[in-house]
This record gives structure tokens, sequence and C-alpha cells, in this order.
């Protein structure tokens, strides 16, 4: 690969530190060769990095359904569900359930995996911020810190749409990390080469991976300059707004949401000051 001066003057323009929450042109949550190395993350039993562990889904689809009451008649709603490895877990524990996702690759894996087992399972390919979602859920789940990726617009619309489509005292549970996850998981600044096969692209390219910081918005930005060959530089980007319980609890009470439990995961594990996640149970006002 060889770096023209046209080519660098590029990566300097892509490297400039973008506006907070700025999205990147492109979405590689959607794009098919990367999406299938997505669903192979969220699908390895070994590592955490797109999808918990299955015992953990397991365990903490158990403790969700004890705090909320599963059983005939409940409906869930699991939004950014993938390919459906907690709705599968809810539907065990009696729920009617319903998956939202953006991916249509991990949709049609969830859509696939259940028709395969016989689980009358309902997935929808949508993005559960802009769209119109189905309304008269007991519970609605957000997990795995995508709350955190949300602006502060998006987050308040979210929110209120919870409260239109939950039946009245329903359920939201979620989990948001907080900034000392934040300083543990984000990236340093570095960058290397993949001749093939690499998670952005089959064939050679050079990427580029950076942090940025927000301290005054409580925000990171992981930022990536993917240079493929004969192409433009393509950038991503990743925006985790951390949380304490302070200013998660002031979020909801705008929204007028019921903090009814906090937790240090959504497994029930107590809230330590020192804990990188809070797993949160809250219920609609009416």
């Amino acid at each position: 690969m060889i770096l023209s001066r046209r080519n660098i003057r590029k990566l300097h323009g892509a490297a400039q530190l973008p506006a907070l929450f700025q999205k990147s042109k492109r979405t590689f949550w959607t794009e098919r060769y990367v999406s299938k190395h997505i669903i192979n993350a969220h699908l390895d039993p070994t590592t955490d990095d797109a999808s918990r562990r299955p015992e953990i889904i397991e365990k903490s689809a158990a403790w969700i359904a004890a705090q909320v009451g599963g059983g005939a008649g409940r409906r869930l709603i699991d939004l950014g569900s993938g390919p459906g490895l907690y709705c599968t877990e809810f539907y065990g524990h009696g729920f009617d359930v319903t998956g939202v996702d953006f991916s249509k690759y991990s949709i049609a894996y969830a859509k696939k995996e259940a028709a395969r087992r016989g689980l009358p399972i309902s997935y929808r390919c949508e993005d559960y911020v802009l769209t119109d979602l189905p309304t008269g859920f007991d519970a609605a789940t957000l997990i795995y810190g995508d709350f955190c990726t949300l602006s502060d617009h998006d987050r308040d619309l979210l929110l209120w749409k919870l409260r239109r489509i939950l039946k009245p005292g329903g359920y939201f549970i979620f989990d948001v990390f907080t900034k000392r996850y934040e300083e543990s998981h984000h990236l340093k600044t570095d960058w290397y080469f993949q001749l093939k096969n690499g998670f952005w692209y089959p064939f050679p390219h050079l990427v580029l991976e950076q942090s940025h910081e927000y301290p005054e918005d409580d925000t990171c930005l992981n930022q990536y300059i993917v240079l493929p060959p004969w192409r433009k530089p393509r950038k991503y980007h990743i925006w985790h707004h951390y949380y304490s319980l302070e200013t998660i609890t002031e979020v909801l009470r705008r929204q007028h949401f019921r903090i009814e439990g906090t937790y240090g995961d959504l497994t029930g594990k107590p809230l330590e000051p020192e804990s990188e996640w809070i797993g949160l149970i809250c219920r609609r006002e009416d």
C-alpha cells in the first residue's frame, strides 16, 4: 500500500476531532462483510466482545424474569436484540418476545434460528430510536451498554417512546457503564496493517485507532479510520456516554421513570463504588 501525498491529506482530514455525537457517514454494523464478523463474535462462547458469554446471558435473563415476572401473557421487547440470544432465553421464561435490531444480517440469523427451533419469537429489522414500535409491552430491555451509544437527543427520544409502548407501570431494564469502565476499555492511539481476512475487509488495509475525550459531557469517542488500497479512507465513530448513579437517575426522573433497583450488573450483583456497570430496573410512572 502506497500512501500518496493526497491520501496523507485525506487521512489528516479524517483524523480531525468531530463534533459531539456527530455520526460517521458509514455504519459498520450494517455492512455485509463486517456483519459476519459481528455475528461470529456474538456467537463465540469464549468472549464478551459483542454479547456476554452464554452462561451470563442465561443467568441475566433468569434474573430479569424474576424481577419483572415472566409467564403466559407477559410481553417483552428486547431492543438491540442482535442475533436473538437474549430473546431466546426470555421466551424460555414464558414471555411473548419481540426483538428489534437495525442489522438485517443479525435479524436474518435470529429469524432463521427461531424457525429452526420452532420458537414463535417476533423479530423486526428497524432502528428502535426512529421507528414506530408496537405498544402494550409489560417490559422492555436494552442490554450491554447500547444506551450509552446514544446522543442526549436520541436517548431522551427513546425514553419518550418507551413510555408510549409500555403498559402503565411497565418495566424498563437496561445497563450503563461508568467512567471506570470507560477508562479501562477506551482505545489507545494505535495503527496496524491487516494483510487479509481482517475485521474490516478480506483484502489488505491499514487501520488507525484513536480515542477522544469529551470530559465535560461524560463522553468518549472511539474512532476508526480504515484505508483500503485504491479507495478513500473510511471513518467510523462509536460514541460512549458513561454515567454515574446520580446522572442516570436524573435522566430517568426527567423522563418520568422511577428506579426500582440498582445493581452492579443485570444478574443482580451488588452495586459498588468501583463497579464498571450499573444495572437498572425502572418502571414507567403514570
